[in-house]
């Protein structure tokens, strides 16, 4: 992923889900604290929900974000609306939801997602 130099320049940019469908653009990117790398990117899908994608495994090229998420997966992830902000509790909400645990790879369920944890 781009380093924060290139965050701002992603907004408004379209992300496409693992078929190369595109299913909606990014509102905001969010760096890791450490690394000064992104970490997360908040998105408006296409059928207007929002939420937050965990980017480790991302892909970009100079035009889109790539990820390997199917658009149905990305559509039913948390919503990220009336929460205000990408708060530490949504992140691991986000990440929890996706099977994703930084270190591993995506499918490792680790702690499955629940929703009442939100």
């Amino acid at each position: 992923m781009p380093g924060s130099d290139d965050a701002n320049e992603w907004v408004g940019k379209s992300v496409f889900d693992m078929s190369g469908n595109e299913i909606g653009s990014v509102n905001e990117v969010h760096l890791s604290g450490h690394l000064n790398s992104w970490s997360f990117v908040t998105i408006e899908t296409n059928l207007g929900h929002v939420t937050a994608l965990p980017l480790k495994y991302g892909v970009h090229d100079m035009a889109r974000l790539r990820v390997p998420y199917s658009a149905d997966t990305v559509n039913n992830a948390p919503s990220l609306e009336g929460k205000g902000e990408l708060t530490e509790a949504f992140r691991n909400s986000v990440t929890k939801y996706y099977s994703m645990h930084f270190g591993d790879l995506p499918g490792d369920p680790e702690v499955p997602y629940d929703p009442t944890e939100e």
